[in-house]
């Protein structure tokens, strides 16, 4: 659980949960594209553009938990967007590719799907995307990730808001003009790598 959170739902303390999301971002962005490595596992997250925003690949290193490749890319064909992302996919060996299935996304994973690719869809509402942005503010909070040095990427990270809503939940976004593809592309990895974590049950203990 994020510290801002922490401090308000669990010690009762009045914090102001608005504004910018991510902290230590600077500590965490120290580091530059890896080419793929044998015997490591990767995974990726996409965020598929619409009309005005940016097609993101992350690629993370499950082990290492460090983010070893970034692809960022709008206007192309269909096809070449397509293409990109097996390769992307292929090159890294990846372990499995989580992509966006709202809207423009869902026609781009059952492609891929087709190629033989493992892809896992997430379905983004206001509750998925609270759970996995608190993920990943967390993971920067307590040092867990290691993400690359790229301009773009740490601005995004940067000026990536949160509001809270009459009902107590978030909403998470860029500021007006302004992009989160990169964050949106990060989180969707960094949940894929969660969902690889296996918990093993004590067989001694009654569930």
């Amino acid at each position: 659980m994020p510290t801002k959170i922490f401090e308000q739902e669990i010690l009762g303390q009045f914090v102001d949960l608005s504004g910018g999301v991510f902290r230590r971002v600077q500590e965490a962005a120290v580091l530059t594209p890896q080419e793929p490595q044998a015997g490591r596992q990767y995974v990726a997250g996409v965020d598929v553009a619409s009309s005005v925003d940016f097609t993101v690949v992350s690629v993370l290193d499950v082990e290492s938990k460090e983010m070893v490749y970034m692809d960022r890319f709008n206007r192309v064909d269909y096809p070449v967007l397509i293409d990109r992302l097996e390769s992307v996919y292929h090159r890294y060996g990846l372990t499995s590719m989580i992509v966006e299935s709202n809207s423009i996304g869902r026609p781009v994973i059952d492609e891929l799907v087709t190629r033989g690719l493992n892809i896992v869809p997430f379905t983004t509402t206001s509750a998925t995307k609270q759970a996995i942005i608190q993920n990943l503010q967390s993971a920067f909070e307590n040092g867990l990730i290691r993400v690359l040095d790229e301009p773009v990427l740490v601005g995004e990270l940067l000026s990536f808001e949160s509001k809270r809503n009459a009902s107590g939940s978030f909403s998470y976004s860029a500021p007006d003009g302004m992009h989160d593809d990169c964050v949106m592309s990060l989180a969707f990895a960094w949940d894929g790598i969660r969902e690889r974590v296996q918990v093993v049950k004590n067989p001694f203990y009654e569930y």
